[in-house]
């Protein structure tokens, strides 16, 4: 299974009984950097980025809204 040259970010999220959106993201373990995140990965061989980011949320309920901007997020 060979990277492919681009990674993916995942923010799940839903609306509540009041219309507010709530955004989930994870704390990561101590020994694995203790910091929170959403939901990241790379792609894999030919996916695309839409198959990547559907692999890497795993929820098999979700509903996925492509974002229709892509671009570079600085590490710093």
């Amino acid at each position: 299974m060979a990277r492919a040259p681009f990674q993916v970010l995942v923010i799940p999220y839903y609306k509540d009984e009041n219309g507010n959106i709530v955004y989930a993201v994870f704390k990561r373990r101590p020994d694995n950097g203790d910091f929170w995140q959403p939901i990241a990965g790379g792609g894999e061989d030919d996916e695309t980025p839409l198959q990547a980011a559907c692999r890497e949320d795993f929820d098999p309920n979700k509903h996925i809204i492509k974002s229709r901007r892509t671009g570079p997020i600085p590490n710093r």
